[in-house]
């Protein structure tokens, strides 16, 4: 029987699950990240299940980031997802995507279709990350820098960020001027929100601009 290692801090969630999936597999569970690499370190899994909002002080990237050492084919399971999470699970090694709210049957197929080698993103996903792609625009690495500075800390200035890229601040005020209209905003602030409605954070910005610089950034369609 396969064994699968269910990665859920809420509890309930993950005796409600843990019931559907038991039927089926040999279940076992992990409520934050130390236990998760306890479980990993002395078990082997053929499925790993995650929830990508743990609340234990580490992000869903941060637990896709771990677990790419380990083949084992991960599914994430979210009660909602962000345009920023879906993307990231997609290009850091999550092999399917779904939502909390689905059927038990719904649940079982997506793991046997990842317990076959399979992906199970639906063309519903697919079209969300390759929208997303098309909405980021291009960046070097040093607009990129500009960028996750005033993100990362909203009273930063110009004249810090020069200091620290050792710029002329009158070159950062263009850098920056040029990020802020690359997203059709207006100013820092404007962009700011735009990149938090997104559901940005300064290390998921960081992350996705990684990958869509890498020349497989584009899902399949």
């Amino acid at each position: 029987m396969p064994k699968i290692l269910l990665i859920e801090d809420h509890k309930m969630v993950a005796r409600a699950l843990g019931l559907v999936l038991q039927a089926h597999y040999q279940v076992m569970f992990a409520h934050n990240m130390q236990q998760m690499r306890e479980k990993l370190a002395n078990e082997k899994f053929d499925l790993l299940l995650l929830d990508m909002k743990m609340e234990d002080g580490n992000s869903g990237a941060q637990y896709l980031h771990y677990l790419q050492k380990f083949t084992t084919p991960i599914l994430v399971v979210a009660a909602a997802i962000t345009d920023v999470e879906l993307f990231l699970c997609y290009h850091m090694g999550a092999k399917g995507e779904i939502s909390k709210s689905l059927d038990e049957k719904e649940l079982i197929t997506a793991t046997s279709v990842l317990l076959n080698g399979k992906r199970a993103y639906t063309p519903t996903s697919l079209r969300r990350i390759e929208a997303f792609k098309q909405k980021m625009p291009k960046l070097t690495p040093r607009f990129l820098s500009i960028l996750v500075h005033f993100f990362a800390d909203e009273h930063k200035t110009d004249a810090d960020i020069a200091e620290h890229e050792s710029l002329e601040v009158g070159t950062v005020k263009n850098y920056v001027s040029y990020v802020v209209k690359s997203f059709a905003a207006v100013n820092r602030r404007e962009l700011t929100e735009k990149l938090r409605a997104f559901g940005f954070t300064a290390e998921t910005l960081v992350l996705v601009y990684s990958y869509l610089a890498a020349p497989s950034a584009a899902p399949p369609t």
